[in-house]
């Protein structure tokens, strides 16, 4: 096998105490890749889980399981990325189903577009059951885009950062340049405020929009395609009132928390004695007793109220 040709895309996935029923549909997606398997290759990153990881990969001459003891997606993300040998990575869950062009079209894009660091697509919901009407409000806290049919790119070019874009990549899916990445390897080896994903039952987030900011500020595109598109696996445990107030909450906080970092934040942030006052006032807005959207809702406010507090 040509060294060069297997060095073109890495796919990472990161799991930790996968849903192995999922989990394998998010491999045999991977399985059907039209691009054939000499162009790339597969690591699986097991962040500590409880049982090791020990999948299906014999299909892929170049597959491999490494371990990250350290706990959170953030690190097991990169170690994945000191372990990719590819030109581009693709960031895929174990929870995603890639249509069979995905990785194809990637190296498509990639090629077309040489200034272009941070790409993703939409995706679409494959729920196991039908959830109730109230929670299509918080189909983004779900990682669920649909975006339309028109490619969309951007790039700081030296301008002063004083927003992010609505459609840049989430990590589910999202595929990089390996070069592009380098900003970001630099930046967190001496950050301790490395913004940071989901870490065991903490659903924290905003680490993948860390990544893309770096990326960015390394003076490369990102961009919106809509010819990636893969589908988000979602059991019913995450359907419920209980795991969106949390994951909202996690959401906003790191989020806000995110926004504060680059200094583009729309709040203003206030002294911490202020916090419980705020926090009574907002219980009493949004009245997270009388409805589950209601909580869910105050859940996310209370988040990012927590994120604005001076310490």
């Amino acid at each position: 096998m040509d060294t060069e040709m297997t060095n073109l895309i890495s796919v990472i996935i990161c799991t930790y105490n996968p849903n192995l029923h999922l989990f394998n549909r998010a491999l045999s997606s991977l399985k059907l890749q039209s691009l054939s398997v000499d162009y790339w290759e597969l690591v699986i990153v097991d962040n500590n889980s409880k049982i090791p990881v020990t999948p299906d990969i014999l299909w892929h001459p170049n597959a491999r399981v490494v371990k990250e003891p350290k706990q959170g997606l953030t690190s097991a993300r990169i170690r994945g990325f000191v372990e990719a040998k590819g030109q581009i990575i693709i960031m895929a869950d174990d929870d995603n189903v890639l249509e069979p062009d995905y990785l194809q079209n990637c190296l498509a894009i990639f090629d077309k577009y040489p200034k272009i660091g941070a790409i993703g697509g939409n995706i679409s919901p494959d729920f196991e059951i039908a959830p109730p009407e109230w929670m299509k409000m918080f189909w983004p806290c779900l990682a669920l885009r649909a975006l339309g049919k028109h490619t969309r790119i951007t790039n700081f070019a030296g301008h002063q950062i004083n927003y992010y874009p609505d459609f840049a990549p989430v990590g589910a899916g999202m595929a990089v340049r390996s070069l592009a990445l380098k900003k970001y390897m630099a930046s967190i080896s001496n950050d301790e405020n490395v913004i940071q994903d989901r870490s065991g039952t903490k659903l924290t987030s905003s680490g993948d929009n860390e990544i893309v900011m770096q990326i960015m500020l390394n003076n490369f595109e990102i961009g919106f395609f809509p010819e990636l598109h893969l589908i988000h696996l979602i059991p019913s445990n995450r359907l419920t009132k209980n795991y969106l107030g949390k994951l909202n909450h996690g959401i906003m906080n790191s989020w806000t928390t995110f926004l504060i970092k680059y200094q583009i934040s729309p709040w203003k942030r206030f002294p911490k004695y202020l916090l419980w006052p705020r926090l009574i006032k907002a219980y009493l807005k949004y009245k997270p007793w009388k409805t589950d959207q209601n909580f869910v809702i105050f859940k996310g406010i209370k988040g990012q109220l927590q994120a604005l507090a001076k310490s």
